[in-house]
């Protein structure tokens, strides 16, 4: 059942990889940047290795969400942009959680949490059609990174 999951997984992100090398109109560059970040967070070396199996099962839904938000992009540039720029700065308290714990040598379960709620609330605002796992939101989020950092 793995496997199967992986090959569909590595079809699906190379379906997309290939959408994102053909041309790109310039007005969609900071999206496809974006997007093209997000698949190396998700598509890594030994992904399936260190992605509990829970979040694993959600890839394709991650990837369909990628696929919905490319071709809804021409017409919600504007509004791309603005949740693009809101989940840049969830990443980046994900990112700084993970120096703060990993420096105090804490490893708890909440930031795995974390990381996962922010492919969910990407899922949330870019492909709404494809339900999200849990209730996420930006309050959310901020609220299981104050349990985290408090």
């Amino acid at each position: 059942a793995i496997a199967e999951l992986v090959y569909g997984i590595l079809k699906q992100a190379q379906k997309i990889r290939g959408r994102l090398g053909k041309s790109i109109k310039p007005e969609w560059l900071h999206s496809i940047s974006d997007i093209k970040e997000q698949m190396d967070q998700l598509i890594q070396p030994e992904f399936i290795q260190n992605t509990p199996a829970k979040w694993l099962r959600r890839f394709p839904k991650y990837l369909a969400g990628i696929e919905y938000r490319l071709e809804k992009l021409q017409d919600n540039r504007a509004k791309d942009r603005e949740l693009t720029l809101e989940l840049a700065t969830r990443w980046k308290d994900y990112q700084a959680a993970c120096q703060t714990l990993s420096l105090k040598g804490i490893d708890d379960s909440r930031l795995l949490e974390y990381r996962w709620m922010i492919e969910e609330f990407r899922l949330s605002s870019f492909a709404q059609k494809y339900k999200t796992i849990t209730p996420v939101s930006a309050t959310r989020l901020d609220r299981l990174k104050s349990k985290l950092m408090g």
